[in-house]
């Protein structure tokens, strides 16, 4: 307890300080905007800052104790090692939450009481959700300053796994305690008397897995070195003029040579009269750029969860909790109104279609289109979808309009959708010939008795859970019938030994990324995709290469005398060459080196 008082004494003040600099910040940015409606980058550009606030407690904090006399006087004082590491973190854990969580929630709190923007449950859980970042990025800071700095970067793995990982809601803060779990482990394996030496055999996966999941990133960071040379050198296939009949070509064409490039290798009898047509005409896009759906009580938003009703003067915001849509004015934000519509997925504004009124919206939520109307400030169902369909796109075709989801393109009718209040069928549809996550566009042109849809799907063609790049040409009737006019295969326009990189130098670091990527995530059909089978030829280069690294460890360890023989030998053989390279880095000591 005394050691606790002692360095929450040396601590408090500066946390103290920094926190009321903190709260102010947030106070005054609030002013400006509602914090709580802001989109995934915001949010996580106030993460990084969070981050950088932990990791550098954590470091200044331990690096005071990390030099030899100071570390020994700590380390041999009558406690035992947890007992002293108990102390130390739970000081710094216990500032971070003063620095951070207690800022976010007087913020909250303010907003709740004082203004009438909507406050939901999941805003006062970002005060958790930034607290455990900041505490993972501080147990980092503080792992290193004690580990040798030959692996004292190791805990920016964590980091960058929080980064990348897609869970929402309850199962973000979940997956973030989880990171925090193994960041408090990692630094227990080094916090012992001898700090250069490698830790325990029960403590060494903390630290062996991450080093060697961090140096299977810097494998990753010297092809793209690689690639930068061949970018200058100027044969690389995104320079210039891309490959002929590649899919980078299709992704860097116009809407019109696109269509033109799918029809070019087509048999079809009409082929070359919907060429004309196409060249007369000017091709609609349609897609999403949505990388999720919104999910209920998500903590941050994929877009902004609010739409102005510019004719009334009032900005109506989603609220989770409720379900439903509450205005306030923006004039000076006194509340308006709540909208009677409780709705069943959260709702996202697409602007308005052509023949709506001034105030108006079109409002998506999951396979349904809303109607939002200024006059009787009511919302009303317009559009169904198939159940287990998410809808992602709205857009406007002269006296039509076409709605992309996830599984199908459809066509309606405009006029009807303006000139009345019920729901609309869908005039045409037509199944995407491919799975959602692999298409890059949809570009269409109306013909007299339908629409010509071309498809392209390359969207990650040079990722290894990508499937082989084609195109598509049909005509979507307006009777409903569809008639393929051509499939038009398209070419990689890299070698296998580019796109599988990251699966060859290490397959199993490789499954354990993306494991860790998806933990507690739900199913995003926005991603459905079916990989192309992996070719022999990078099974074979990557069990040499795990062969290889069980060769080089057993000979390095037995030439070393190194006790943990087997357990060393097992890990290269399974995790490859950055598992050697890990532990050459932990097993390597040397006299007065850290």
């Amino acid at each position: 307890m005394n050691l606790f008082r002692a360095e929450w004494s040396r601590l408090f003040f500066i946390v103290a300080l920094l926190a009321l600099a903190h709260l102010g910040g947030l106070i005054f940015l609030s002013r400006m905007v509602d914090l709580g409606q802001q989109n995934l980058a915001v949010h996580w550009s106030f993460a990084a800052v969070y981050a950088l606030c932990g990791a550098l407690l954590g470091f200044a904090q331990l690096q005071t104790y990390a030099r030899p006399n100071p570390w020994l006087s700590l380390i041999h004082r009558p406690l035992a090692p947890y007992a002293i590491a108990r102390s130390l973190f739970a000081v710094g854990l216990l500032l971070l939450a003063i620095l951070i969580a207690l800022p976010i929630l007087l913020t909250v709190l303010w907003q709740q009481l004082l203004t009438e923007r909507v406050v939901d449950a999941r805003h006062a859980l970002l005060a958790l959700a930034a607290w455990q970042i900041g505490a993972c990025a501080y147990l980092c800071g503080a792992f290193a300053a004690l580990a040798p700095r030959r692996y004292a970067l190791t805990g920016l793995v964590l980091l960058f796994w929080l980064i990348s990982a897609q869970a929402t809601g309850l199962a973000a803060l979940l997956l973030q305690a989880v990171a925090l779990l193994c960041a408090l482990w990692m630094v227990a394996a080094t916090f012992k008397a001898d700090r250069d030496a490698p830790p325990r055999t029960a403590n060494l996966p903390a630290v062996a897995l991450p080093l060697s999941m961090g140096v299977y990133f810097v494998g990753l960071l010297a092809f793209l070195a690689v690639e930068l040379v061949w970018i200058a050198w100027g044969t690389h296939p995104n320079n210039g003029v891309p490959p002929v009949g590649g899919h980078n070509e299709m992704e860097k064409a116009t809407a019109t040579d696109r269509m033109l490039a799918a029809l070019a290798s087509s048999k079809h009898v009409d082929a070359a009269l919907l060429a004309e047509q196409v060249k007369l005409s000017e091709p609609a896009s349609i897609g999403s750029g949505l990388s999720r759906l919104p999910q209920w009580h998500e903590l941050t938003n994929v877009a902004p969860m609010e739409f102005d009703d510019a004719r009334r003067g009032i900005r109506f915001v989603f609220s989770h909790d409720d379900a439903r849509l509450h205005g306030y004015r923006i004039r000076d934000g006194a509340d308006a109104v709540t909208l009677a519509h409780v709705f069943s997925d959260p709702p996202l504004a697409f602007g308005r279609l052509p023949g709506m009124h001034d105030g108006d919206a079109v409002l998506v939520a999951g396979g349904r289109v809303y109607h939002y109307e200024s006059d009787t400030q009511a919302v009303t169902l317009r559009v169904e979808l198939p159940a287990g369909e998410s809808l992602l796109s709205v857009r406007q075709l002269g006296e039509a309009f076409a709605v992309l989801s996830n599984h199908a393109l459809y066509i309606f009718d405009a006029r009807p959708f303006i000139a009345n209040r019920d729901v609309v069928a869908a005039r045409a549809r037509l199944p995407l010939p491919g799975p959602y996550g692999s298409l890059s566009n949809i570009n269409l042109i109306e013909l007299v008795d339908g629409h010509l849809v071309v498809a392209t799907f390359g969207y990650a063609a040079n990722e290894p859970y990508a499937r082989a790049p084609y195109q598509t040409a049909e005509i979507l009737r307006s009777d409903g019938r569809i008639e393929l006019i051509g499939r038009r295969p398209l070419r990689f326009d890299f070698s296998w030994l580019y796109r599988y990189q990251s699966h060859w130098l290490s397959p199993a670091l490789y499954l354990m990324r993306e494991q860790a990527r998806f933990l507690f995530a739900g199913k995003n059909p926005l991603q459905a995709t079916q990989p192309a089978p992996t070719p022999y030829v990078v099974w074979v280069l990557a069990i040499v290469l795990m062969l290889l690294a069980t060769l080089l460890a057993a000979a390095w360890l037995k030439r070393r005398r190194v006790e943990r023989y087997w357990p060393w030998v097992g890990a290269c053989a399974v995790f490859g060459l950055p598992m050697l390279v890990a532990m050459v880095l932990i097993e390597w000591q040397r006299e007065g080196v850290q």
